[in-house]
């Protein structure tokens, strides 16, 4: 009349390390996602580099401001680590 149900046993076997090995869609996934970071860096750099040509050659821009140096900072450090990468 009533059945006793087994706990399911874990299908995955545990490697020599102890550690069980990840699955093959989470590894697909992290492939995936790195291979993308490229075309982030190169978005990410373009448009800092972008903006720094319009802080600096743009006529309306009053460069007696203290946020003009904090751009012109900003924008070549974004150029700078991307660049790294």
């Amino acid at each position: 009349m009533f059945k006793i149900f087994k706990k399911p046993k874990l299908k995955r076997k545990i490697n020599q390390l102890g550690s069980i090995p990840m699955d093959k869609y989470n590894e697909f996934n992290v492939i995936k996602n790195w291979r993308r970071f490229p075309r982030f860096a190169i978005v990410v750099f373009v448009s800092a580099f972008l903006f720094l040509l319009q802080h600096l050659f743009d006529p309306k821009t009053d460069r007696d401001s203290s946020l003009y140096s904090i751009y012109i900072y900003l924008y070549s450090g974004i150029i700078f680590i991307t660049f790294a990468f």
